[in-house]
């Protein structure tokens, strides 16, 4: 990947230049370079894209998304990729060729050691303020999840779990995801639960 200098450009700029690489972020000017993924970040991303994305695909509720592609918030600014992000069918006009103009309905962060800080405080905070309704942190190392929904006053306050801790969204209604099976290794196959939860 190229060298990313600390140099202060506009978002269109940091969108267009082919000197910037794919796994960068941009955030009030400065483009911020991501760190490699190890194996277990790869796998949970990789596990809830399947799973999910079906689910939106079949149920024709959207789009999912992912990195590299970013976000654009412009109340921050900062133009973020989530590892995941999902759009309903009502705001796909957001979408443009290259970013999500506007703020997903939710946004998914798998963390890895290095990101925990920069996915806990900073995306946590400018999601909350730009507006992203719902933000799933999910800790396959410390094997925790944090699932946050944005209240009428603007901020996020924790979702609890069902008694069989399972989560569930009004964003992805016939989902009950069974959070204890996330650190599992392997991963359960997704086809297989979203057979068992008659969604195929």
């Amino acid at each position: 990947m190229p060298d990313v200098t600390p140099t202060t450009i506009s978002f269109e700029q940091f969108l267009t230049d082919p000197e910037i690489g794919e796994h960068t972020e941009w955030v009030d000017g400065m483009v911020l370079p991501m760190h490699a993924v190890d194996d277990r970040h790869d796998e949970l991303v990789g596990w809830l894209r399947e799973l999910i994305g079906l689910y939106v695909r079949r149920r024709e509720l959207g789009r999912l998304l992912g990195e590299p592609f970013v976000m654009k918030l412009p109340e921050e600014p900062s133009g973020r990729s989530p590892d995941l992000f999902f759009v309903t069918s009502g705001h796909l006009e957001r979408i443009r060729s290259n970013h999500l103009d506007g703020h997903a309905d939710l946004a998914i962060e798998v963390v890895s050691p290095e990101s925990r800080f920069r996915d806990e405080v900073h995306k946590r905070a400018e999601y909350e303020r730009g507006g992203v309704p719902e933000y799933w942190l999910l800790d396959p190392h410390r094997e925790e999840a944090w699932f946050f929904r944005r209240a009428e006053s603007g901020r996020y306050e924790p979702a609890r779990l069902d008694v069989e801790g399972r989560y569930t969204t009004p964003l992805l209604p016939e989902i009950a995801l069974p959070v204890a099976d996330l650190w599992r290794r392997p991963l359960p196959d997704p086809i297989e639960l979203l057979r068992k939860w008659d969604l195929l």
